[in-house]
Parts: C-alpha cells; structure tokens; sequence
C-alpha cells in the first residue's frame, strides 16, 4: 500500500509564494508619506525606501527570518563549572537582521542631522514599517534603543552622550541595543553587533 502512487500526483510541485516588494506593493504607504513629506523630501528618501522594500523580500534575508524565528533565544545559567552567569544566546540569523536594521538606520535616521529635519520620523517609521515584518522581532529592542537614546538626550549630561552615539549609529560594528529596566531586569546596553 505504502508503494502504491496516486496516479498523475508524480508530477505535481507547488511553487512556494513570492512575497512581492515591499516598498512597490504598499501604495497605501507610499502615498502617505508623500502626502506627509512633500514632493521634495520624498524624493530624497524613496531610493533607500525602495532598496529596503526589495532587501526585506529578498531569499537571504527570509532564509534568516526563518531560521531566527526557529533558533529561539536560549537561557545559559551557568558555566560548565557553575559559575552563574545567566547568559542569552541568540541566533546569529537574528543578529544578522539587526544588522540589517541597524544599517538601513532604524535608530539612528531620527538623531542624524539630515534634510529630513523634524520629519525625520515619517521616513523612519517608513523604514520600520518596511523592516519590521522580516525582522524576527529585532525591531522590538530597536524600539526599546530608541527610547534609551530620547531619554538620555532628554534627562542625560554630557558623560551620555558617547552612550547615545553608539545607540543611535548606523555602523553595525559599534551599535547598542538597550533593554528596559521592568521587563528586562540586566537591561541596558548590549551589542547587536560583535562582541564588544
């Protein structure tokens, strides 16, 4: 029975789903921040929209997703000898799309001075918009490094700035992500890029 085929099956291969451009697909998106940047300045910030929109769809980057989504983030209370060092190890696939984040400026195209000005945060929400769904939830600490950045800015001195620039830079290598202090109690700067 196991041997017996269904006859005219043998040939049949379904195609997996395409996901299409992002940044193509998305008029609705598109359009608002047109309306809400002006003609000018969305002309300036539609080519890195655009790349974004293709990057986020691209095999490697939904190959990462996959695999960052199945490699969960892992507790390692102790060292082989017992010491307590309450470690989390994360996929490299995950730090791989923060990288990506990271990159495209997911913190740091609100803290840039750039011709964007105060509608900085139309394109970064652009950005985020586009990113996020690919990103296996990196957005979420990207959101948590911003707030970080507002608040030292905000309530900070001078002895924080060197903080903010590494929270808020688009250089993978010397970026820091934060946690916050009531969900994650060892909050505070930690590295989405190498080992610091």
């Amino acid at each position: 029975m196991g041997e017996h085929k269904l006859e005219g099956m043998s040939d049949f291969l379904q195609s997996p789903p395409e996901l299409p451009d992002t940044w193509g697909s998305d008029r609705t998106l598109r359009e608002a921040l047109r309306f809400y940047l002006g003609d000018e300045l969305f002309g300036h910030a539609e080519p890195e929209l655009a790349h974004l929109g293709r990057v986020v769809v691209a095999p490697d980057t939904l190959e990462l997703a996959m695999r960052a989504e199945s490699e969960p983030p892992r507790h390692i209370p102790y060292t082989t000898w017992g010491e307590r060092i309450d470690d989390i190890v994360v996929s490299d696939a995950w730090l791989d799309l923060g990288r990506i984040g990271v990159e495209a400026g997911v913190t740091a195209l609100p803290y840039e001075n750039s011709i964007f000005d105060e509608r900085a945060r139309l394109v970064w929400a652009g950005i985020l918009s586009l990113w996020g769904p690919s990103s296996a939830l990196a957005s979420c600490p990207i959101a948590m490094t911003d707030g970080a950045a507002r608040t030292l800015l905000e309530h900070g001195g001078p002895n924080e700035l060197s903080v903010v620039d590494r929270l808020t830079t688009r250089d993978h290598g010397r970026a820091w992500t934060s946690g916050q202090w009531m969900t994650e109690t060892a909050g505070g700067p930690t590295s989405l890029g190498p080992a610091r």
